[in-house]
């Protein structure tokens, strides 16, 4: 299992935005912490890692961020050969709304 936690680290998205993470994870490799949004580098939304719904399993991530603006956004990625995190996220409410992310470190 990757560990995401520790040192904060941004997904960069497609669409210009970028989510920076502050993360905890536990030996079952549940999530909490913090996130702040911007585009694209004015911090535009905080949030908080939602630590019922946001884990790692082996190589894989979903992180499911509760934003102050009240909207839910959900990052969902897997390690590539390269180890950096590539993946896609959307707002809950909108999830036809996607963008594609990639971590600016390798894990």
């Amino acid at each position: 299992m990757i560990n995401v936690g520790g040192l904060d680290w941004t997904a960069k998205q497609s669409n210009g935005w970028r989510a920076t993470f502050d993360l905890v994870q536990d030996a079952d490799g549940k999530l909490k912490g913090s996130a702040k949004a911007g585009h694209p580098v004015e911090i535009v939304f905080s949030g908080t890692v939602n630590h019922d719904r946001s884990k790692v399993v082996g190589d894989s991530v979903l992180i499911v961020v509760d934003w102050a603006s009240g909207s839910r956004g959900v990052y969902s990625g897997n390690l590539n050969l390269e180890r950096v995190l590539v993946g896609v996220s959307f707002d809950e409410a909108h999830p036809g709304s996607q963008a594609t992310w990639f971590s600016d470190r390798s894990f």
